[in-house]
């Protein structure tokens, strides 16, 4: 009797802790259809990232920079009451992450009224450590209200992390009117002729391209202005000469040929005439003492003694006289730049300030000589009645006279120099200032501060070529030739500063700190333009310029509204391009930086089109790849290309969870709640850099697809109700061995993506699937009977096939930086030159600034 008046009371016992923990008693296996059912309305809001709520009081800010942990805070709603508070935890678990603790904290308010389906609203608080050097920039982080028992997620959220320690200005679409600086261009002392503190002069970077384009544009162009402006110099000459020499010593016979050269047979007969006249006076006294006056015998004597013609006349008793020459330039070439150096000083201004010291090979100075005023003459010139005859000018240039004219003309007479240089002290060199161009904004203006001031050394003259060079004329001529010195250095001085300030270095300069040529490449859904926004130079650092790149989609109604909320906890602490070292503490020659800001600009408006936010309507193909419909089924006609409306029984043999939704109609929506980004990774040391492309990191995160039912439209096109969702799957991909490069295409503008191995994923956020509840994420759980994770992998497999492609294009079409060579083109890629690196900003000492998206 004893054991039967104790039953009821255990019984009532039972009873009443049944009533008070419906999970007691009930098996495991029906208790997670229940938590499955109940747990379709609970909602989990991470919160502290957007409203700056905390809980518990005591947490204060969301990241902690010493002990390197986020503190997440939220909501809990609608929590079934059927789960113990004891069996739920938080489990923070994103993806690729696992070196980290999660503390996860709940509260929950009792239910409103007894028997309540549901608690009151909660709330709960997780930390996380986060890896001190991420291997991603964009961290997904998944928060879910687990239920142990079961291992059922109750209620999940996520939220991606955005680590602006790799680029303070990336910038993805915000409701500000905001651009990124995304492309910098930076030139550094080193290899430039180290003019200044580092004091080497080892030709490599710009000064090679430099050296070969001086002149601007070309060294055949400065020549031709240079010759130019050597013809309209004034002549030079010397007058009344006595230069003689004799015929004996002339090589040329017609010059002794009375029938070719009239002056001298004028000159010959006068000295017959005269030979006459002596052998008559010395065989006639009277007649000879007559002729010389009142001196009679004695002066006839002393005449015949100084008579000139006392014998035959032959041509070496002659001599040809110069009494006039003439000196015009014919030409002044320079042969060539010999080096060039170039220091970055420090400018006070918005700008930057160039220093050159340039040498080149002085200067070639053609000079043409003419003899004029000529004569014959007798050899003995202090005789009685020295025989002689003029030369016409005029008779020098008759038409059968050619031969004297060449004996008179002296053509390609030297005056040069060995060298011309700014080198003797700092005051002579040439200055540079580069500032945006007042115009133009995506072009930098170069005009000289400071025309130089050439020394000349190494002058030198030669006339040796033709009679000019002759002993009988050569002081007259190099006399004349030593005075184009002056004014060829003139020539040049003025040549070079021809069009100051846009002398031919500032205009070569000009060209080669220009390496941008952007907007001119066909783009197939966006144009970009670059603006320079600021250039600035320190002797070291070099010169820096920054552009600020502006994207927009050829069609501006795609754009979307994203979903993103933002904070930040510091100023940062990030590498500045400016000190002009690379992330492994090297000098460098010339940085272009492609920067996050440049691609997630590029990527944002690209993203913000039809590419990334579309209806997935599969093809016959893409169903019959994922297993949903046989080729030659479906009503396709056997294309291969058509479509067919897709219900939740064809998606079932994607995957049996679609079953639930039966024969209705389902849509599938693609969308970004988030612009994509790209991470560069740092340069590889120069004895293994790849030249045929940059490895990055590229990833796209933050998609949205959606499984719902169509909308109901009204007769007006109204949408008069709102068609159910079934399914939200949140992803993207992460491919760590993406590369860019220069598209190798002549002439191409563009860089040139390629895929490494990307891993594309797609987790689920929300669903009314009853029968495939929310499972764990938790990494000790195992995950392969999961449908949760089966789903996910077909829904990925399925539209991999669409968004693969779509990715690598979303990179395609980037433009490529330009560079300047020593021909002037602009076909050469700065990633291509080994003496350069493209990099980003990366070398950090704390994490600073984040940037969260819901």
């Amino acid at each position: 009797m004893k054991t039967k008046q104790i039953f009821p009371q255990i019984l009532l016992i039972i009873c009443l802790l049944l009533s008070a923990q419906p999970a007691f008693g009930i098996g495991k296996k029906k208790l997670a259809k229940i938590i499955a059912r109940d747990s379709i309305k609970s909602k989990l809001e991470i919160t502290n990232t957007s409203t700056g709520r905390f809980f518990p009081s005591s947490v204060k800010p969301f990241y902690n920079e010493i002990t390197q942990e986020f503190t997440f805070t939220g909501k809990l709603t609608k929590i079934p009451t059927i789960v113990n508070k004891k069996d739920l935890k938080i489990f923070v678990d994103g993806r690729e992450f696992s070196a980290g603790k999660v503390i996860g904290q709940i509260q929950l308010k009792k239910p409103s009224k007894n028997g309540s389906k549901y608690y009151g609203k909660g709330k709960f608080s997780a930390v996380l450590k986060i890896p001190v050097v991420p291997q991603w920039p964009i961290l997904d982080v998944l928060i879910e209200l687990v239920h142990t028992k079961t291992d059922l997620v109750i209620a999940r959220d996520t939220i991606s992390l955005y680590d602006l320690r790799f680029e303070q200005n990336a910038n993805p679409q915000t409701p500000l009117d905001t651009q990124p600086e995304g492309m910098t261009v930076q030139l550094s002392d080193v290899g430039l002729g180290g003019l200044g503190a580092l004091n080497t002069d080892n030709p490599a970077g710009l000064e090679v391209p430099l050296l070969e384009s001086l002149p601007y544009p070309s060294l055949t162009d400065f020549n031709q202005k240079l010759s130019q402006a050597a013809l309209v110099l004034p002549e030079k000459k010397v007058e009344e000469l006595e230069n003689c020499i004799d015929y004996a010593d002339l090589t040329e016979d017609r010059f002794k040929n009375p029938l070719q050269f009239g002056p001298y047979a004028t000159a010959l007969a006068e000295a017959v005439a005269n030979k006459q006249l002596y052998d008559f006076l010395q065989n006639n006294i009277a007649q000879c003492a007559a002729y010389f006056g009142p001196l009679g015998v004695g002066g006839c004597q002393a005449g015949l003694a100084a008579w000139c013609v006392k014998t035959n006349p032959t041509a070496n008793d002659f001599r040809l006289c110069v009494s006039t020459v003439k000196e015009e330039s014919a030409g002044l070439q320079m042969p060539a730049v010999k080096d060039v150096d170039l220091n970055f000083l420090a400018s006070q201004s918005a700008g930057g300030v160039i220093q050159a010291q340039i040498d080149f090979n002085g200067y070639q100075g053609e000079v043409d000589g003419y003899l004029r005023d000529l004569s014959v003459r007798w050899k003995t010139s202090n005789c009685i009645l020295p025989p002689v005859a003029e030369v016409p000018n005029e008779l020098i240039v008759q038409p059968d006279k050619d031969w004297l004219e060449s004996w008179t003309s002296c053509p390609g007479m030297t005056a040069d120099a060995s060298l011309a240089t700014t080198r003797t002290s700092s005051s002579d060199s040439a200055l540079y200032s580069v500032k945006r161009a007042p115009i133009d904004l995506e072009a930098l203006e170069i005009t000289d501060a400071r025309l130089p001031n050439f020394v000349y050394s190494g002058l030198s003259t030669d006339s040796s070529v033709g009679t000019c060079g002759l002993n009988f004329i050569n002081s007259p001529v190099n006399f004349l030739l030593n005075q184009f010195h002056p004014l060829f250095q003139t020539v040049l001085d003025n040549e070079w500063g021809d069009g100051t300030p846009y002398s031919p270095t500032s205009q070569a300069l000009n060209a080669l700190f220009t390496p941008f040529n952007l907007g001119q490449a066909e783009e197939p859904n966006h144009r970009l333009t670059a603006r320079i926004s600021s250039v600035n130079s320190a002797p070291v650092a070099g010169l820096k310029v920054g552009y600020t790149n502006f994207s927009e989609p050829i069609d501006a109604d795609d754009f979307k509204n994203l979903n993103a909320t933002y904070f930040s906890q510091g100023s940062g602490d990030h590498y500045d391009g400016s000190l002009g070292l690379d992330p492994d503490d090297q000098l460098f020659d010339l940085n272009y930086e492609v920067t996050v800001g440049l691609l997630n600009n590029v990527l944002h408006t690209r993203g913000s089109t039809s590419e990334l936010n579309f209806q997935f309507i599969p093809t016959q193909t893409e169903q019959f790849q994922a297993g949903i419909t046989a080729l030659n089924g479906g009503g396709f006609g056997g294309g291969g290309l058509g479509t067919s409306i897709l219900t939740g029984d064809k998606l079932s043999n994607l995957n049996p969870a679609f079953a639930e939704i039966g024969s209705k109609q389902i849509e599938i929506f693609v969308s970004r709640v988030l612009d994509p980004a790209a991470f560069m990774l740092t340069d590889p040391v120069p004895s293994v850099a790849n030249l045929d492309g940059i490895k990055m990191a590229y990833g796209l995160n933050s998609l949205i697809v959606t499984f719902k039912e169509p909308d109901v439209v009204d007769s007006n096109g109204n949408v008069s109700k709102t068609g159910k969702v079934w399914a939200v799957f949140k992803g993207g991909f992460i491919d760590d061995d993406f590369s860019l490069s220069h598209n190798s295409l002549i002439g191409s503008q563009t860089l040139a993506p390629s895929w490494g191995n990307p891993v594309f994923y797609l987790n689920l956020a929300t669903s009314q699937f009853k029968k495939c509840p929310k499972f764990t994420h938790n990494i000790a759980v195992d995950q392969t009977e999961s449908c949760e994770r089966l789903l996910e992998t077909a829904v990925t497999n399925f539209l991999k096939i669409r968004l693969e492609p779509i990715a690598a294009d979303l990179l395609s079409d980037i433009p490529a930086p330009q560079f300047f060579d020593g021909v002037g083109a602009s076909e050469i890629a700065v990633q291509t030159n080994p003496l350069s690196k493209l990099q980003l900003n990366q070398r950090l000492n704390n994490f600073s600034t984040f940037m969260s998206v819901n």
